[in-house]
């Protein structure tokens, strides 16, 4: 195989007034035998540079997952992305090997009900938040069942995808966007990249495994602990929750700050009494489950586990605060619950008829990428124990959730090789092309230093791991702090002053002066949103043209759009 340039066409489902073209491209099974001629197809979409720019180039987006529609995420926030850039470059999103429109898809279950059932079993736990109230054995149960279901999908993966999938970690797609910016671009083109949340792993593996010479414009936001990433799948995720607490504590303060604005304000005096009632109703809930009509919840009872996952989203984004701090005023003053469940309405009789997307490809992503589980599998016992450490380190309210996410011995599977001649019994995960070289790079070595954004308090990415990937990379990376921040990921949270970094950056080449930059946020919880009133706060209006003006609440508003493309995505996909 060989790169080919892809034939674009406008996309079918044109989401915007910018041109919009979609296409697909074959990138090897196994970049390391070219002669094997089994392939991925991957799918992409694009908004060109614009027609009255020069092209400087093409900047690959994945904004996080893993297992996410990504080519579609960058449908949604790419047009403030392209503002930002002022059209001078292609941006183009893809589905990563495995996932969704890419094939083969890592796609587990027939239909998207059984997927919808599966999810309701393994995606959260009833746990109390005051844990002395927890029943002894109730956990370990719970997590029991849950993982013989994981178990259990997780052979249906293997049978169905084959041996594809031994070949989905980051590394493969790193070799896959290689292959394709020589496809775009040509074979001496830099590579530019934007990458938030899990994006963050794929700008820091492109970093290490991209030749300097090679590597354009590389911008994180939302960072993940590479270093951690490359452990055993049990430990990815330490540290990730390490501010999850204080984003819930920023919530409380700033409801009280705001006064009127947000509906828990008249209730109560202090911080620790907003939080003491949020956790009281996930204690009642574990006592008592209630009944709870809701399309995002057909015919079910609404219990601890569900308000668990309300309150997990609710810290990604503080546009949520408002409404949130009402649906919780109303479970506690009214017991109306029914704003609370997470997730979209599903009509379960055509779920039945959708076909089935590629939720287990993160976790499938998760433990290629980690170190290879040489120990015995877990017991209920020492999984629950794992969980219980994360309630008690981080937050008895959401503790358990990144815990939740890997399974990596659960993967262990043998199968039968379907695709050659004689028969033979492989281990998952053991012919795969890992990458485990560390992530440090010696000071001078990159042309263009990487640009690191992150929140003061993000509730899954803490701002340790920011700081760390900055003392790993030296000057080769620059780091941007929004330093009244919170939620996950600084483009969630608007500010021009970041704004102005990124245009500059990517624009007109200039990376700030300092290692540590601090910017100020101009999108406020609980308060309205209005990006040219924000401008009119950092500029003299009489001693401004209106060029500039109107430059700024154009740059504002394109970081904006991307972090409502963000959440609005979050939302369609449930979290």
């Amino acid at each position: 195989m060989v790169p080919r340039a892809p034939k674009w066409a406008p996309c079918f489902d044109h989401p915007t007034e910018l041109p919009w073209e979609c296409a697909t491209i074959a990138v090897p099974m196994n970049h390391f035998n070219l002669s094997d001629e089994r392939s991925f197809t991957i799918a992409l979409s694009k908004i060109p540079a614009s027609k009255d720019k020069v092209k400087k180039g093409t900047v690959f987006t994945n904004p996080g997952g893993p297992g996410k529609h990504l080519s579609l995420l960058t449908r949604k926030s790419g047009p403030g992305l392209h503002r930002i850039l002022q059209g001078e470059y292609d941006l183009v999103g893809f589905d990563p090997r495995g996932i969704n429109l890419t094939s083969p898809a890592v796609s587990c279950f027939e239909n998207q009900l059984e997927q919808y059932l599966f999810d309701l079993g393994s995606l959260s736990f009833n746990i109390p938040a005051s844990l002395s109230l927890l029943r002894d054995g109730h956990l370990e149960s719970q997590v029991a069942i849950s993982r013989a279901g994981i178990e259990a999908v997780n052979r249906k993966c293997v049978e169905q995808v084959g041996e594809h999938l031994k070949y989905v970690s980051t590394a493969d797609v790193i070799r896959d966007i290689h292959w394709m910016s020589r496809a775009l671009d040509g074979d001496d083109a830099k590579i530019n990249f934007f990458g938030t949340s899990y994006g963050t792993i794929v700008g820091q593996y492109l970093t290490m495994m991209t030749p300097p010479e090679k590597l354009g414009k590389v911008v994180i936001d939302g960072v993940v602990d590479a270093e951690l990433w490359l452990e055993y799948g049990i430990n990815i995720f330490k540290q990730g929750l390490d501010d999850n607490n204080k984003v819930f504590g920023a919530f409380a303060q700033s409801c009280l700050d705001v006064g009127e604005e947000c509906a828990l304000s008249k209730h109560f005096q202090t911080v620790d009494d907003i939080l003491a009632a949020m956790d009281s109703l996930i204690d009642s809930l574990y006592l008592y489950p209630i009944p709870l009509d809701h399309p995002a919840l057909p015919s079910l009872s609404f219990q601890a586990g569900n308000l668990r996952l309300a309150y997990n989203a609710m810290a990604y984004s503080i546009t949520s605060w408002k409404a949130f701090a009402g649906h919780i005023e109303d479970a506690l003053f009214k017991s109306n619950f029914s704003g609370l469940p997470v997730g979209q309405p599903i009509n379960l009789t055509e779920a039945a008829l959708k076909p089935a997307q590629s939720e287990r490809a993160g976790s499938a992503i998760f433990c290629a990428d980690a170190k290879q589980w040489d120990l015995p599998k877990l017991t209920p016992r020492e999984w629950t124990k794992a969980a219980m450490w994360g309630l008690e380190t981080y937050t008895s309210r959401v503790g358990e959730f990144l815990s939740a996410l890997d399974h990596c011995d659960l993967w262990d599977i043998k199968f039968e090789n379907r695709f050659v001649s004689h028969s033979f019994v492989s281990r998952l995960f053991t012919i795969r092309h890992r990458y485990d070289r560390g992530f440090k790079l010696e000071n001078g070595t990159l042309e263009t230093p990487i640009l690191i954004l992150s929140q003061l308090y993000d509730p899954v990415t803490p701002l340790v791991h920011a700081t760390d990937a900055l003392e790993r990379f030296g000057d080769n990376s620059r780091l941007v702090v929004q330093s009244d921040g919170y939620g996950h990921c600084a483009i969630g949270q608007a500010s021009l002053c970041t704004a102005k970094i990124l245009r500059d950056y990517y624009v007109n080449g200039i990376v700030p002066a300092e290692s540590y930059t601090r910017c100020q946020v101009d999108q406020k919880p609980f308060l309205p949103w209005n990006d040219t009133q924000a401008v009119l706060q950092h500029l003299d209006i009489s001693a401004t043209n209106i060029e500039d003006f109107a430059g700024a609440v154009s740059l504002l508003e394109g970081l904006a759009m991307m972090g409502e493309g963000m959440r609005d995505q979050r939302t369609r996909l449930g979290l």
